[in-house]
């Protein structure tokens, strides 16, 4: 592979905006999909559960990632990410994050551009591309129209006094614009409040035009993708005005901080002590088990009553309580004990058992008692002796066997403990994340 470079990154993102360009062009009518160079990339827009964010962030990533089977990332040169490359790697092995890239490459670092073309990514062209690409097959404004409604605009920045004021005024309407391109019928009717707003001197008025533009925006790309989008509960008042002006956004859409207030009220929420790559591998593994425990307690709580988020704090507690009463319980601690003996001394059982089994066929039940005995001791002296090294692959099947096995495991402390499966998934859970 060429070396990568800055020069090396400038001829990429220029032959990427040419291929993207030239496709564009092509007289038959375009498959989206075939916008994208990784075919990886193609086959996850079309298939699967995703959701998109805004930006890097590593407090809501961990946790809007168990619920979605992608998570597309949009990633500007700004991004905290792009310093430390390293924040994102735990993420792209696993495949749960696809980088969406917000400017060319060669405006990223070389490291972290290097990091992000061995995975599967969008392009700054494909990211763009596509979206315009399957937003305007619905209705939209030429492109002609489109521009004698900015020169309006722009226009009107003029009666405003003070330079510095005309230019902020003038790259609002730019990116209000950009924003809302391909530009359909209800993003016409914003534009025309937009140059009423202008004209009448209105600065508030045209702060809330921009800031409907951005969630406007942000539910059209996510339409795009056939992903959900995330709110923040800041946001829900723009995005209800939103919808109520373009009813064409009205679509599922996700409150992070929700699903993020149950994780952490259940203590299965990331926290930064715990190795990243430790806590993915106990979460995703159980990724399914754990939606189906939020979206119960989220359901119960009634997400419509003025009382939700009362209603939720109070079924989180409940099933704290519930997983302390199991925690507390007699049976519980004789289980810790005997799991933590075995742990412990897995050598020194596995000495016993297969001494006393070579003891039995060759010597009978003495045999058996003295064969006990002496695969104890040889297993001690092996436990602190040798120290194993299991192969990558034999890593992996005991993983797997462990992932087959561990829903018929929790059965039987449902059945021991007497207790909701769904409890004892909790109790499992929480002392998996919180043992790191």
């Amino acid at each position: 592979m060429e070396k990568v470079d800055k020069e090396y990154l400038a001829r990429l993102s220029k032959d990427e905006r040419a291929r993207v360009k030239n496709m564009l062009r092509a007289p038959t009518p375009l498959d989206a999909r075939a916008l994208f160079r990784d075919a990886s990339v193609s086959s996850l827009i079309e298939g699967g559960s995703k959701t998109v964010l805004g930006g890097y962030d590593s407090e809501v990533l961990p946790s809007v990632g168990l619920f979605y089977d992608h998570v597309l990332v949009e990633i500007c040169p700004r991004c905290r990410c792009v310093a430390n490359p390293k924040l994102l790697e735990s993420f792209l092995e696993r495949k749960l994050v696809v980088p969406v890239l917000r400017a060319g490459y060669e405006e990223y670092p070389v490291e972290f551009a290097e990091t992000i073309l061995q995975y599967p990514h969008v392009s700054f062209a494909e990211f763009g591309a596509f979206r315009f690409v399957r937003l305007v097959r619905q209705a939209h404004i030429c492109s002609h129209c489109l521009k004698r409604f900015k020169n309006r605009c722009m226009s009107a920045a003029e009666h405003f006094l003070g330079t510095e004021e005309k230019a902020l005024l003038r790259k609002s309407v730019a990116d209000t614009f950009d924003l809302l391109s391909p530009v359909g019928r209800y993003e016409a009717l914003l534009v025309q409040e937009l140059e009423n707003a202008m004209k009448e001197g209105d600065l508030s008025g045209i702060r809330q035009i921009e800031s409907l533009a951005v969630c406007i925006e942000w539910f059209r790309t996510a339409q795009a993708y056939s992903a959900v989008p995330q709110v923040s509960l800041k946001r829900l008042e723009t995005v209800d005005r939103s919808i109520r002006k373009d009813p064409n956004l009205k679509r599922t859409y996700d409150i992070s901080e929700i699903n993020e207030s149950v994780l952490q009220g259940l203590r299965l929420s990331y926290r930064p002590d715990i190795p990243l790559e430790t806590y993915l591998d106990i979460v995703l593994s159980r990724r399914d088990k754990i939606r189906r425990l939020v979206s119960d307690l989220v359901e119960r709580s009634k997400p419509s009553s003025q009382t939700f988020y009362i209603n939720l704090q109070t079924e989180v507690e409940k099933v704290n309580e519930e997983v302390r009463t199991i925690d507390s319980s007699k049976r519980a601690k004789l289980l810790s004990f005997a799991t933590g003996f075995i742990s412990r001394n897995k050598s020194v059982i596995a000495g016993c058992l297969s001494g006393a089994a070579i003891g039995l066929k060759e010597l009978g039940p003495v045999g058996c008692a003295s064969g006990f005995l002496a695969g104890s001791a040889g297993g001690e002296i092996l436990r602190r002796a040798a120290r194993i090294e299991m192969p990558p692959e034999t890593r992996e099947i005991k993983r797997a066997i462990a992932a087959g096995v561990e829903p018929v495991y929790e059965g039987l402390l449902s059945r021991y403990l007497s207790k909701n499966i769904n409890m004892v998934q909790v109790w499992q859970l929480q002392k998996k994340v919180q043992a790191g």
